[in-house]
């Protein structure tokens, strides 16, 4: 069943997943069969995702070809539950190359370089909130942490 609409708890655990991680199944069509592989995203303020390809990579001459793409984005299985319970998001789309040269191609990679950078932070963020031995820094950290998740 496709759910296009969303209350404002479930939009904030989705908001969450995606900016929680950095990696996506994408899948395309190739010689108009199924192909699926690993690709890293950002988003940009319009909820656009950006995918940094290859043009050597197989998905990119597919997209080219034909642009229509799906991604799933889904929790990390640890091995603490049931995997068909992770939470997961699949999204349809379409393709749009944008040329090396453009400012539109430059904002990109800044904003991927950005949520990459911000999501080492976050992540040295909850380890120190977790592990230092200092309670001080330990809640310091921790404090930090969840300023920079209400953003």
């Amino acid at each position: 069943m496709l759910q296009t609409s969303f209350s404002v708890e479930e939009h904030e655990q989705l908001r969450a997943l995606i900016a929680g991680q950095r990696q996506a199944a994408l899948a395309t069509l190739h010689q108009g069969r199924p192909a699926i592989s690993m690709v890293t995203y950002a988003q940009d303020p319009d909820g656009n995702f950006l995918l940094h390809l290859s043009a050597l990579a197989q998905h990119t001459s597919d997209l080219l070809a034909r642009p229509e793409l799906a991604l799933l984005i889904c929790e990390p299985d640890t091995g603490a539950r049931n995997p068909q319970t992770l939470q997961r998001l699949s999204i349809e789309g379409r393709a749009l190359l944008l040329k090396r040269d453009s400012a539109e191609y430059e904002a990109a990679k800044t904003i991927a370089l950005l949520g990459t950078a911000m999501q080492q932070a976050t992540s040295r963020l909850q380890e120190v909130a977790e592990n230092d031995p200092v309670p001080q820094v330990r809640d310091a950290a921790a404090e930090a942490l969840t300023k920079v998740k209400q953003q």
